[in-house]
């Protein structure tokens, strides 16, 4: 649904037509019955990864895996 909006409008009713284009609208602005621009929504972001660089390297282990790990660090480093 195409949504043409003047500017005097738009300066109002933002909110509303940021909502409105995040729900599919067709936002266009326009100025002295000009349309000037549109209002779309940005493409979502990547969620970040908590492993920052890692992220898909780490492998996931099991529980005995960690132990062993453990064992190993401990070995080497002591406690």
């Amino acid at each position: 649904m195409d949504r043409i909006v003047g500017m005097r409008e738009a300066k109002t009713q933002l909110s509303s037509l940021v909502t409105a284009a995040l729900a599919g609208d067709d936002v266009v602005l326009s100025r002295s019955g000009v349309s000037v621009a549109r209002i779309v929504p940005l493409e979502s972001p990547q969620e970040q990864s908590i492993f920052g660089i890692a992220a898909g390297k780490i492998p996931d282990m099991t529980d005995a895996q960690w132990e062993e790990s453990d064992r190993a660090l401990t070995a080497q480093f002591g406690r």
